[in-house]
């Protein structure tokens, strides 16, 4: 993980624990820790004395553990935050959680969408019922791989099925999220909202839900 991964993952678990996000100097000794800086450093960087860092650091070290469910201290906080990164991402890769699974095959085919009809701003069709899209944090795909079966069987599954939720298995690269982008200009008028999120950091869901609300 980069420091970015980590102060990321770390609050996201402690808002979700506590309903509090880290404040600037928790995450300078957080980050700090992490980049293998002693607490004078990180004092002199963050313009306060390294008493102070030490009092705010046991404390951060005290939430962690309390959000993790071990002892978190400056010495192993590195490995503490990656077992829990493993142990989220293992949690929510099984199979048993996706009802539909489209893999998605390399293909030599690169057809290029017009750029008047970017996936990411689709247009609208005023004969259907206009659907409330939150796509700010979706990739800028302009090109897709031959896909009309994949994107036909999605939407049947989606559409027709009720599919509650579906994954799109492959390779990195090989076309999973122009594939995602792709579909929903078919089948956004069937909802009300059609939000797009990552889940790179594998946020709780208590935490996904109090953002998407």
């Amino acid at each position: 993980m980069d420091v970015q991964e980590v102060l990321k993952l770390a609050d996201n678990m402690v808002f979700a624990k506590t309903g509090e996000h880290l404040d600037d100097l928790q995450k300078a000794i957080l980050l700090g820790v992490w980049e293998g800086q002693k607490y004078s450093q990180i004092a002199e960087a963050s313009y306060c004395s390294e008493g102070h860092v030490r009092n705010i650091a046991s404390k951060l070290w005290k939430r962690l553990s309390n959000v993790l469910g071990e002892e978190v201290t400056q010495s192993n906080l590195r490995s503490a935050l990656e077992r829990q990164q493993l142990f989220i991402i293992s949690s929510n890769s099984g199979n048993d959680f996706f009802i539909g699974n489209v893999n998605v095959c390399k293909d030599t085919k690169s057809p290029e969408v017009p750029k008047d009809r970017s996936p990411s701003t689709p247009t609208p069709d005023t004969s259907k019922p206009q659907t409330r899209l939150d796509l700010a944090d979706a990739p800028h795909i302009s090109l897709l791989c031959d896909r009309t079966s994949e994107l036909a069987t999605l939407e049947k599954w989606i559409v027709q099925e009720k599919c509650n939720l579906t994954a799109i298995s492959g390779l990195s690269g090989i076309g999973k999220t122009a594939l995602s982008l792709h579909l929903i200009p078919q089948i956004q008028h069937h909802f009300d909202c059609v939000i797009w999120r990552s889940l790179r950091h594998s946020p709780p869901l208590e935490t996904i839900l109090k953002n998407l609300l």
